[in-house]
């Protein structure tokens, strides 16, 4: 699973509330120097778009995709990067739309 993003480029991890002290993800984000954002169920079925489904994680969440919900819920911008997965751990990435204005 490879990426062309930089560590730098990150502004955030982020899943649902189920992970927020999964130790192997706080690690991760302490190591990139940034925030580990949860989200409920609720907060994450209310983010709009076209996204993943999967019947297991439905089951395990009450939520059809976490990753890809939680990548565009944190960046507050549109999704770049489809879920993938691997060794039982998934990846998706958001962009942050980000608007720069001379004055």
């Amino acid at each position: 699973m490879e990426h062309a993003v930089f560590a730098r480029e990150l502004k955030a991890l982020s899943s649902i509330d189920l992970k927020k002290d999964e130790p192997g993800v706080c690690a991760l984000a302490d190591a990139l120097k940034v925030p580990f954002l949860t989200y409920s169920a609720e907060q994450l079925k209310a983010v709009e778009g076209a996204f993943s489904h999967s019947a297991f994680v439905e089951s395990q969440t009450g939520v059809d995709n976490v990753c890809e919900r939680a990548a565009v819920v944190s960046a507050g911008g549109p999704l770049v990067v489809k879920k993938s997965a691997k060794d039982g751990m998934t990846f998706a990435l958001a962009k942050r739309e980000e608007e720069i204005s001379f004055v």
